[in-house]
């Protein structure tokens, strides 16, 4: 048991200034007559909103980590097409051809179709070869594509 000394002894003072409210018939000060705390329905209307904001944040979660998830998976597809790209840059034209791999758990597919075009200038005529090349990436029903024009010579 702690001794009370002037140490550790805070005095106050009550001071009551409604001495018929010690009886307990009175609402606490600052209350109206009649109003003694909340209702059922009060507490049950406040339960359903809270409900109803926390459905909301959460639906509006769920959509942000599946857009995180399709950026990710979108980063991955972006850089293994331009990956690709640049392999096909690097091969020798004449052995650019059609194909497909999967790496990462994605599908890479390119598409290599030839073109030849003759420009005359005068009396001489140049033709120039090239080749359209169109890399598909997809996963999980998307898919993203990436095109580009490799030449001879």
């Amino acid at each position: 048991m702690m001794k009370l000394t002037k140490g550790n002894f805070i005095p106050c003072n009550v001071i009551q200034n409604n001495p018929e409210s010690a009886t307990g018939n009175d609402p606490p000060r600052g209350l109206p007559q009649g109003n003694k705390g909340f209702t059922i329905i009060e507490i049950l209307i406040t339960l359903l909103i809270f409900t109803i904001s926390m459905i909301g944040i959460m639906s509006i979660r769920m959509v942000s980590l599946n857009g995180s998830f399709f950026t990710k998976d979108a980063t991955v597809a972006a850089s293994l097409g331009q990956k690709k790209v640049e392999e096909l840059k690097n091969t020798a034209y004449s052995s650019i051809s059609s194909g497909s791999a999967l790496e990462k758990g994605m599908n890479i597919a390119w598409t290599v179709i030839p073109h030849s075009a003759t420009v005359t200038d005068g009396e001489t005529g140049v033709t120039y070869n090239f080749k359209d090349i169109t890399v598909t990436i997809s996963w999980k029903q998307k898919k993203i594509e990436l095109y580009t024009i490799i030449s001879q010579g």
